[in-house]
């Protein structure tokens, strides 16, 4: 799991990057209205009740007689007629006919724990809730190649895409840190590379530093 990095406009998380990727995967769902919506409405139409008044008339065991007001102002919400509101037992199963019938339609952000499940199914990336709400908030900001290139998958954006890049003015690195910060980005460009690839891509790399005597000749035995 990664850590903050005090570089972190460089190899880090873009700061807002990944929370508007959360963002712009909102969907819409539809679900019924909340006691406490019903109330508001309520409210505006001249007739004030409580989320608990709401509550029992629909599962109560009090009888089912609301006065004409309120019984227009639930047939005004629900799109319905009065008429179908009358008292007693009908009146209360018609009640929550209209209201399993009235769906809001909203929408929604994928939640970290949504996520977090979805990369450790089919990524094999094990982090917490807690930590992917700290990279989304920009707390932290170093997470590993593996992490960034699982959430790239689930988000549907090249890696690159969720990594700083150099800010106009940003205070010039040395030749160490730039050189951690490429060898950085080039592990994760590995993520999700075949072993065969891999390998491949190592030999290159190995005859390259052979080319440039970065590295001493290979003893032999006597």
């Amino acid at each position: 799991m990664g850590t903050p990095s005090s570089r972190a406009g460089r190899t880090g998380l873009a700061k807002t990057t990944l929370d508007q990727l959360f963002r712009d995967s909102s969907r819409e769902t539809r679900r019924e209205l909340h006691a406490t919506e019903v109330a508001t409405a309520m409210a505006e139409l001249g007739e004030p009740v409580t989320d608990t008044y709401l509550r029992m008339l629909r599962y109560g065991r009090r009888p089912f007689n609301p006065s004409d007001g309120k019984r227009r102002a639930l047939a005004t919400i629900l799109d319905g007629h009065p008429e179908q509101l009358p008292a007693g037992d009908a009146g209360r199963a018609a009640l929550n006919e209209l209201w399993q019938a009235k769906l809001v339609t909203e929408l929604k952000e994928p939640s970290t724990r949504e996520v977090t499940e979805w990369l450790q199914r089919h990524h094999g990336v094990t982090i917490t809730p807690r930590y992917l709400q700290q990279l989304r908030d920009g707390v932290a900001n170093n997470p590993s190649a593996a992490i960034v290139g699982a959430l790239a998958a689930y988000f549907g954006v090249p890696m690159d895409h969720l990594l700083a890049q150099p800010e106009s003015g940003e205070d010039p690195v040395t030749r160490e840190e730039s050189e951690e910060d490429e060898v950085r980005l080039m592990s994760m460009r590995l993520f999700g590379v075949s072993p065969q690839g891999r390998a491949f891509i190592t030999s290159v790399i190995e005859d390259v530093r052979r080319s440039e005597k970065l590295d001493p000749p290979a003893e032999t035995g006597e």
